[in-house]
């Protein structure tokens, strides 16, 4: 295939009703405009009303901008694998309890068994202990995407080689809004084997919010070590790394952040 090189301007033109983008070849005329890659094969278009890109033949929107009433553009979707996700975390160390209720301050070990000399929360099996925290939802946040809720924790112990270890954790949690009473609580857990001592483990809990989710919201949670219900007890401290939530991020930008 024979590609012929092709000026091309863009021009934005908006008004209160019919904001556009127009992309004029070199002789001033509008028409189709279509972009391939370096195989030839064809990515994506721009319909002759001159406001859709659409793919061409592999059945997803790349992009797509919408007609809006005001100067802005409102509208962006992208593909779902092109979505972005950022973590946002507390540190194990500054999670809060009571006096006689927070976990144990302990080192973090390293490969050779050594304490590092850098001190965390150290969450015990059979121990009514718990730390709390708050995370805002970031500004940078896609509204009324859930989010997921995990931690990072260090197995201290050498954890059994016939039956899997396990240990679990428990998150109570609840939003709070700007000018809105505080909702009751949602309890959730996971449950997670540890299978290499001294390594760092991932331990993912089921998304929350939902439609719910605002920018600004306050996640406040309470992190609990429960026993075990499958497999068999791990029986060493587990040094918590950081507690996190994973979220979407707004690519277009949110339009809520002019407001905070």
């Amino acid at each position: 295939m024979a590609f012929t090189p092709t000026t091309f301007a863009l021009l934005s033109a908006h008004s209160a009703n019919t904001p556009k983008v127009y992309v004029y070849k070199s002789d001033d005329t509008i028409s189709q405009v279509e972009a391939y890659n370096y195989f030839y094969a064809k990515r994506f278009q721009i319909e002759a009303d001159d406001q859709v890109w659409v793919s061409a033949g592999d059945g997803v929107v790349h992009l797509h901008i919408t007609n809006v009433t005001s100067s802005e553009v409102e509208t962006y979707r992208t593909t779902p694998y092109g979505s972005v996700w950022r973590d946002t975390n507390i540190g194990g160390a500054v999670l809060g309890a009571p006096i006689g209720q927070q976990p144990d301050v302990e080192e973090l070990v390293d490969s050779e068994g050594d304490g590092t000399g850098i001190y965390s929360r150290a969450f015990s099996t059979g121990q009514d202990e718990y730390g709390s925290g708050i995370v805002e939802i970031q500004h940078d946040a896609k509204e009324g995407i859930a989010v997921h809720p995990h931690v990072h924790y260090q197995g201290v112990g050498l954890p059994n080689a016939g039956v899997a270890d396990t240990v679990q954790f428990e998150l109570t949690y609840t939003f709070a809004r700007e000018g809105v009473p505080l909702a009751p609580v949602t309890i959730i857990t996971v449950e997670d084997i540890v299978e290499n001592q001294y390594a760092k483990v991932t331990a993912g809990f089921a998304s929350v919010g939902g439609v719910s989710i605002l920018i600004g919201d306050q996640f406040c949670l309470t992190l609990k070590r429960i026993d075990a219900e499958g497999g068999r007890e791990y029986l060493f401290d587990t040094n918590l790394f950081t507690f996190g939530i994973h979220y979407q991020v707004d690519l277009a930008g949110s339009r809520t952040m002019v407001y905070k």
